[in-house]
This record gives structure tokens, C-alpha cells and sequence, in this order.
């Protein structure tokens, strides 16, 4: 249920500006991607919602069928990370670049260990798992996005009234079917 209460703070937040909201872009990190469509009128509300209904649903089982974490990873420089988690057998990936020094990695829960034990050994000021409920950004969340591609494929975009930077490359985009293809 977090998804979707999430999406609807986010939406319900921006209707209450009115006429005030006037955004000359908008963007959102993983599910803010499907609250800045809505916010942009490049999607309606209901299709939002619908697709983060399917989102949550398809992540929480993908969570069940192969349990997994994530861990923030303080003070250590960004390529050092990327070359531990390579080196680990197990799925960890680095996951959310937050900022210099400040890198998520997500994956299994041995391979999360093991690259936190590691990047501390290398020099990690700290090393923190994450109290989530799966490897949220990583290969374990697949089964996830094929059922959520699905329902995106078959979902109406609109033309947003102001350009939305997508997650896939972060540069600007209003083109419906490109937005469709990038979420």
C-alpha cells in the first residue's frame, strides 16, 4: 500500500497548488516518475494510479520469490563501489547514485552483506542496510518489469503541458510514445 499512498500525497499535493502550479518541467525519482506524469497531465490520474497498483503488486512479489535489501554506502568514492559489487559472485548492483560519496547498492541479501562488509574493509566511513522490503533498482526486481511493461504498453499517454525528465537519461522529453518507451 505504500506505492500508491505515496503517488497519492505526490498528486494530491501538486491539485491543491491550482492554478498555481505551473511547472516549467517536472521530474521524479523511480514512482515520482508516475506522479510528475500525472502532475503534467501526460497521464490521468486513474491511469497513474492503476499502473502504480500493478507497479506495487508486481515488486511485492518479485520481493517474495527472491528476498533481497539494499544498503547506503557513505564515504567512499563512487568508482570504488562500482568495482567491489562487480567483484562479489552474488547480485549486487549499485543502485541510486545520491551524491559524491553517497551511493545506494541493492541486491541479494548474502551479496548486500558481503559488499558491505568489503566497501567497510576499503574505507566506507559507514556501510548501512537499508530497512526495505527488496533489492528495489537491481535484477531481482525483473519479474516485476514485465508485468509493469505490459500494463504501460497498453496505457494512454498524453502530451504533457511541460517537459518531464525521465529517469532513463535524465533529459527532457514530451513526446508520448518516447515517455511510454523511457518509463
Amino acid at each position: 500500500v505504500t506505492q500508491p499512498a505515496v503517488f497519492l500525497h505526490s498528486v494530491i499535493k501538486a491539485t491543491l497548488l491550482g492554478d498555481q502550479f505551473i511547472p516549467s518541467a517536472v521530474a521524479g525519482h523511480s514512482l515520482g516518475e508516475f506522479s510528475a506524469l500525472v502532475a503534467s497531465g501526460g497521464l490521468s490520474f486513474e491511469s497513474g494510479l492503476e499502473l502504480v497498483k500493478i507497479r506495487a503488486n508486481a515488486m511485492q512479489e518479485a520481493c517474495e520469490k527472491i528476498p533481497g535489501t539494499m544498503a547506503a554506502i557513505v564515504g567512499l568514492d563512487d568508482a570504488v563501489t562500482e568495482q567491489i559489487c562487480n567483484e562479489i559472485d552474488d547480485v549486487v548492483i549499485p543502485a541510486n547514485y545520491n551524491c559524491p560519496g553517497q551511493l545506494v547498492i541493492s541486491g541479494s541479501v548474502s551479496g548486500v552483506e558481503e559488499a558491505c562488509k568489503r566497501l567497510t574493509a576499503a574505507g566506507a566511513k559507514r556501510a548501512i542496510i537499508l530497512q526495505v522490503g527488496g533489492a528495489f533498482h537491481s535484477p531481482l526486481m525483473a519479474p516485476a518489469k514485465e508485468k509493469l511493461e505490459d500494463a504501460i504498453c497498453k496505457a494512454e499517454f498524453r502530451i504533457p503541458i511541460c517537459p518531464i525528465y525521465q529517469n532513463v537519461d535524465a533529459k527532457p522529453h514530451t513526446d508520448p510514445e518516447e515517455i511510454k518507451e523511457n518509463l
